[in-house]
């Protein structure tokens, strides 16, 4: 069965290079903006030098603790508790549940019901139909899963092409 890869997130971890590039940006003028102030007053005494360096170290520890809790939190949960089960076949009983703040879709696929929501966990597939997602009632997928969250999703091509 020749499948196209719709959503992995077993192989990268590069979506959180997005999601905190607005605070990596804050952060980097705020590391520089206490360096400047450390060495541009490196000669009026130790006030302004600590000031200027513990600004940086506090942006860089902060940083380094959210990033390592949420790799602990996420990849603890669904990645590194063991291997993933894998389901194969056509999209059965497809139902898709709209509302405002949040679409949610349910679907059974080789007698495993899955199922997700617009607003799901950072690492799983939450993209319903609604929003641009693919699944769809007949459509052939091989599913790869953990507990709730769908960490790779793929389609059959001939099937993506209709």
């Amino acid at each position: 069965m020749q499948t196209q890869v719709v959503f992995d997130s077993t192989s990268s971890e590069a979506r959180w290079l997005l999601w905190y590039s607005p605070l990596l940006f804050l952060g980097g003028l705020l590391v520089l903006s206490g360096l400047r102030v450390s060495f541009v007053n490196w000669k009026q005494g130790w006030g302004p030098r600590l000031l200027g360096l513990g600004l940086a170290v506090l942006f860089i520890c902060a940083f380094w603790f959210k990033y390592s809790y949420n790799h602990w939190i996420y990849f603890t949960e669904y990645h590194d508790s063991g291997p993933y089960q894998t389901v194969e076949g056509p999209v059965e009983n497809y139902l898709a549940r709209p509302a405002r703040e949040m679409n949610f879709e349910q679907f059974t696929v080789n007698g495993v019901r899955l199922g997700y929501g617009s607003l799901g966990m950072p690492k799983c597939f939450s993209r319903p139909a609604a929003n641009g997602g693919p699944i769809r009632e007949g459509l052939p997928v091989r599913i790869a899963y953990k507990g709730s969250c769908i960490v790779k999703l793929e389609i059959l091509k001939s099937a993506q092409a209709e």
